[in-house]
């Protein structure tokens, strides 16, 4: 009866909140509009006066009609968590207050970020005088009443978390639900600013580095600056806001900020931050060591200048490793505050198996990609190098970058790992992180190595029956290089984790402890008594005293 009643005030308040905001952003739309005419003289409503009564009645309806049923459901909603305390800690740990609340501020943020986003980009192009027709296109009125009104829920929605938050402490989803929230909206935010500034630093480059003579625009730089300072406010400041609210809560002293220490999804939230900056870093890092290879071999020549297509890369990588560089230290710094205990060692150890796990991804696709090529061309080397002339260069260089820095990344991480190894070998070679690394190489290899040998197969029995098709070599070159490399990858694995396993404490060899106790007249000697029971055991038992 309760989950009915709750289901039905929940859902009914959603539906009216939805239309009461569609109600008042439309209200708004039309306000905003009438007074830029007002302002600036421009015609933006339309010209019969019938279609904007029509409008207002249809609006002003949506308005008088949802508001009150949503303060009324609302309403209701309080009052039962108000009339008494059963009542009220039912309601507050609901499971559905929850997705309620964190479905609210989701919707909310996603339309607020969006049209943020076209209101900045507007605002800085009037203010570069750049494109005069972009604010009536990209239609800044109606931006800036969604803004408005998805400010007004976002908020509405914050301070009721924030009000059952001070209540006491949360269980289950009605604790981690909003905290998904959170973490999720953090990560949008940061990644809208590695974009934009990635994007502004390459820019940078460009216009310093850049062939100066095909630049025919003294002003050909402003439009991608407006395009990018968008992302870079709006981003900047959603992933303050957020980001700032969960450091402030870890570093408080109420039962937020224990939960936030022990959050799975905290350090989901790091390592997919940390990840995602390597993954940029070493594809960037791979480009400029394309171009460096790419001249060393004498690949297609570039209309660029060299130092551009040097530089660039580097330059749009720069955000991207300070991104890194910062989870990584909040990875080492959770391991420093929690101790030197094996639970400690746990975000540390899955720190490095993740970095080493995309460097070996990485790397073996450009050593496979590498020795695809280099078979490719040997085995019919009159057909590659004719049909794509110096090209074969270019695709050689950039294959061979990936699987150096790539190696470089896992090489790098699997040292640590080592080190840690040599440090405590049983706890480390039995840590979960380490097995799921092992386990999940090993199974990709598989996958890798049984479907390219059963594309050989194929091909050889294609090629035997005389079944129409490319010729053999060509065929072969792709199934072997995956074969080779994945064949590779897999043995050297599949020994790390027979090793483990053989250093594996036996079961059988592990000693038990027994508690025996022993009572006899006041004065007796400890030591005497446990003489008598050493003599009485088999050789391999041992006896302790103590009190």
């Amino acid at each position: 009866m309760l989950l009915a009643r709750r289901l039905y005030l929940y859902f009914i308040a959603a539906i009216s909140l939805v239309t009461l905001a569609v109600g008042l952003t439309n209200l708004l739309d039309l306000l905003f509009r009438w007074s830029w005419e007002q302002i600036s003289g421009g015609s933006l409503l339309s010209s019969d006066p019938d279609v904007i009564r029509r409008q207002l009645s249809i609006h002003v309806a949506l308005v008088t009609v949802s508001l009150p049923i949503w303060l009324l459901h609302w309403w209701l909603i309080e009052r039962s968590d108000a009339q008494d305390a059963i009542r009220r800690e039912e309601e507050r740990r609901s499971t559905l207050r929850a997705l309620y609340l964190t479905t609210g501020f989701t919707m909310a943020f996603i339309f607020w970020i969006v049209n943020a986003i076209r209101v900045v980009n507007a605002a800085t192009r009037r203010v570069l005088d750049i494109d005069s027709t972009f604010w009536q296109r990209t239609n800044v009125e109606s931006a800036l009443a969604i803004l408005l009104v998805t400010s007004g829920v976002w908020t509405l929605h914050a301070w009721t978390r924030i009000r059952d938050e001070r209540a006491g402490p949360l269980e289950g989803p009605s604790d981690w639900l909003p905290r998904l929230y959170l973490l999720g909206a953090a990560s949008a935010g940061a990644l809208l600013v590695l974009s934009g500034v990635s994007d502004i630093l390459a820019l940078a480059v460009e216009a310093i580095a850049g062939d100066r003579s095909t630049i025919t625009d003294g002003n050909w730089w402003s439009g991608i600056v407006a395009d990018s300072v968008g992302p870079v406010v709006v981003g900047l400041g959603a992933w303050t806001l957020h980001w700032g609210h969960v450091l402030r809560t870890a570093a408080g002293r109420d039962w937020r900020a224990a939960r936030f220490e022990r959050s799975a999804l905290h350090y989901v939230y790091i390592y997919l931050l940390a990840l995602v900056g390597v993954l940029a870093s070493l594809l960037f890092g791979s480009s400029a060591l394309q171009e460096l290879l790419r001249a060393a071999l004498g690949g297609t020549p570039s209309s660029e200048p060299f130092v551009l297509r040097l530089v660039e890369p580097l330059a749009r990588a720069v955000p991207f490793v300070a991104m890194w560089v910062y989870h990584r230290s909040l990875v080492l710094r959770g391991l420093d505050d929690a101790g030197k205990t094996a639970a400690s060692n746990t975000p540390r150890r899955i720190y490095s198996y993740a970095i080493a796990f995309t460097g070996l991804a990485v790397g073996a696709f450009g050593l496979a990609a590498t020795l695809y090529l280099s078979l490719d061309t040997l085995l019919d080397p009159s057909a590659r190098i004719v049909d794509a002339g110096d090209g074969w260069r270019d695709d050689l260089s950039r294959f061979v970058a990936l699987a150096i820095v790539g190696a470089a990344a896992w090489l790098w991480q699997w040292y640590v790992v080592q080190k840690s190894i040599a440090l405590d070998p049983v706890e480390e070679r039995s840590a979960t992180p380490r097995r799921v690394y092992l386990l999940a190489v090993i199974a990709g290899s598989v996958m890798a190595l049984l479907g390219s040998l059963a594309v050989v197969v194929y091909r050889i029995l294609a090629a035997l029956l005389n079944v129409a098709g490319a010729g053999l070599r060509a065929d072969l070159s792709a199934p072997i290089a995956i074969s080779v490399v994945a064949g590779a990858v897999l043995a050297y694995h599949g020994a790390i984790l027979r090793a483990d396993v053989a250093a594996r404490p036996d079961p059988e060899h592990k000693r038990a402890e027994f508690s025996l106790s022993i009572s006899g007249p006041a004065g007796a000697s400890v030591e005497d008594v446990a003489e008598i029971v050493r003599a009485a055991l088999p050789p391999d038992f041992e006896v302790r005293t103590g009190r």
